[in-house]
């Protein structure tokens, strides 16, 4: 077994601990043999194996010497599922045989259904053949693309998301799991500047990035770049760990994420972006002053200097004031419409949950969605649309965008419970009608939302037909990010009918936008909402978003060396209260 030593930021010379972890225990922790909700068996159409990073699940590039994980049907030997011993890697296992570029890989788990296996490290980059050989000598095969580095975390659920299967550690002795047996966030403590929280994180297809000394003891830490929520975040090892395929990622935990709560951990690797699992960072955060807030009533508020204060999670040193406002709901699934609107500076709007404890667990947030108009955003202002899953204190955050710091100025806030419908896989919704009584943007589209649940590797399809107006569609995840929109994809008459269609890669709530492309429309229309077979879809999108409609300012963008979408560059922000405290 091979250990890999803890060591300080500095010049990686002073020893703080080792961390020892043996194949048998990470076929536990890591969750090898995982399975994937809702994959279904392959159909005419659709490729006969699929193959995965088997931390993230990504299924664009493989990087040589990390483990995968192949779907498909396979013939094993009595059709039985066999396991590895945790010493040696056989390259035929249970009448299974795998091999790219026909070089043998080496299996860890076999079944009917899913194979995990290291791949060879000699591989080239780019195209390459991966065949799977059946007990029964029938073959299946598919073409996988390869690159030098491609991480991937490992998720305490073993799917790519939720909780990360991580430890902590303040001296390299005594570790803590970052997530419970149920594969649920485990609280860790941030640390402080003089006693830091060192995150020991497992990945795959990290040990081939290019580093400039690899003889200095950390790995290849000067090639990967990682972030927690956005903030940057030391790397002091990342490379080999203890097994075959595994690698390993020391860092340091940012302390100006104490009591900021659930926060994603993501690692970037010459422009290849790793998974972002999850670690709850609990403390105490600062007391945020809130003033109640009643739906359905407007409030008029100014930022001002007097105001408290947000820093900016990228370490650049900008700050942005805020107002906060205290909603309590008393149903589980109380929907919310926040409105923000500002003529003076370009708003943005959060929702948090303010936990018993005190921390707080940043939900939402939208930074241009008020400003929908024709197809595009004409304005700043924000609306943020979503669900929120429990009873009980929430807390309201107005601020400026990112491009608008030290923001001031006067805005209106109006907060509308109830405001999204329901609706579920198979669902119609005939005789629907967009009115003047529903929600409005301040460029003066109206619209209907709604709701429902989605799960990790669905393919959803969304229609909207009118005789009445040109139909636009709208995507979001529950966190407020884009994830799809659509105009005339579903044809019609001149082409007023959106369709979009989107393979989902998170579990959870999502929410559906329903509008007149242009403002001012209103009229009946009809809204259908599908799940359609998964592996039909596996190797690209059906349908993109129509060409010059753009909604890129609230969906992913660059951030330095990381993609960010807008949901987790606001989220990164720590609280700093007041400039004059």
């Amino acid at each position: 077994m091979k250990c890999y030593q803890l060591t300080s930021n500095r010049f990686f010379r002073v020893r703080i601990g080792q961390l020892c972890l043996g194949l048998v225990g990470l076929i536990g922790t890591l969750g090898w043999a995982v399975a994937v909700g809702g994959i279904e068996t392959a159909t005419a159409q659709a490729p006969s194996v699929v193959v995965v990073n088997a931390a993230s699940f990504a299924t664009d590039v493989l990087a040589p010497d990390s483990i995968a994980a192949a779907f498909g049907s396979f013939a094993t030997t009595g059709g039985q599922t066999f396991t590895a011993p945790s010493t040696q890697l056989p390259s035929t296992l249970g009448g299974i045989r795998v091999t790219v570029n026909g070089i043998d890989s080496g299996l860890i788990i076999v079944s009917p259904t899913q194979i995990n296996f290291v791949l060879p490290a000699n591989l080239p980059d780019g195209p390459n053949s991966f065949v799977v050989t059946n007990a029964d000598n029938t073959t299946r095969s598919t073409m996988i693309t390869v690159q030098r580095a491609a991480p991937g975390i490992f998720t305490a659920r073993g799917n790519g998301f939720g909780a990360a299967a991580a430890l902590v550690t303040s001296d390299g002795i005594n570790y803590q799991a970052t997530s419970n047996p149920d594969g649920s966030e485990r609280e860790v403590n941030a640390g402080t500047s003089s006693r830091p929280t060192y995150l020991v994180l497992f990945a795959t297809g990290v040990r081939n990035a290019a580093a400039i000394n690899p003889n200095d003891g950390n790995g290849v830490a000067e090639a990967v770049t990682a972030t927690v929520q956005g903030v940057p975040a030391t790397v002091i090892y990342a490379g080999r760990s203890s097994g075959a395929g595994l690698d390993q990622i020391n860092l340091i935990l940012p302390p100006q994420l104490s009591g900021l709560g659930s926060l994603r951990v993501r690692l970037n690797i010459a422009g290849r972006v790793s998974n972002a699992p999850t670690i709850l960072v609990g403390g105490t955060p600062p007391v945020i002053r809130a003033d109640p807030i009643t739906p359905g009533a407007g409030i008029f508020g100014v930022l001002s200097p007097d105001d408290q204060l947000q820093g900016a999670g990228d370490g650049s040193g900008r700050t942005y004031y805020f107002d906060a406002y205290r909603l309590t709901t008393t149903a589980a699934n109380t929907t919310v419409a926040i409105d923000l609107r500002s003529v003076q500076f370009n708003a943005v709007v959060a929702i948090a949950q303010q936990r018993t404890e005190g921390s707080l667990n940043f939900l939402a947030s939208d930074d241009n969605s008020g400003g929908l108009g024709n197809g595009r955003l004409e304005n700043d202002n924000a609306l943020l649309l979503t669900v929120l899953r429990d009873p009980g204190n929430y807390l309201i955050v107005v601020t400026s965008a990112d491009t608008d710091p030290n923001a001031v100025g006067g805005y209106q806030l109006t907060v509308t419970t109830g405001a999204l419908q329901t609706i579920s896989y198979g669902m119609t919704t005939s005789g629907a009608t967009i009115s003047n009584s529903d929600l409005v943007t301040s460029a003066g589209n109206r619209l209907d939302a709604y709701w429902f649940v989605g799960a990790a590797g669905d393919v959803v399809q969304v229609r909207m037909t009118s005789a009445a107006f040109d139909s636009f569609l709208i995507l979001n995840a529950e966190n407020g990010n884009l994830v799809e929109f659509d105009d005339n994809s579903g044809g019609g008459t001149q082409g007023r009918d959106a369709l979009l269609t989107k393979t989902l890669t998170e579990s959870g709530n999502y929410v559906i936008i329903a509008t007149p492309f242009e403002p001012g429309r209103t009229g009946e229309y009809t809204l259908s909402l599908s799940k359609l077979n998964v592996m039909a879809a596996i190797g690209g999108e059906f349908l993109t978003a129509a060409p010059g409609r753009s909604l890129s300012p609230v969906s992913e963008v660059e951030d330095g060396n990381l993609r960010q979408t807008q949901f987790d560059r606001f989220a990164s922000r720590h609280f700093i209260i007041n400039n004059r405290e």
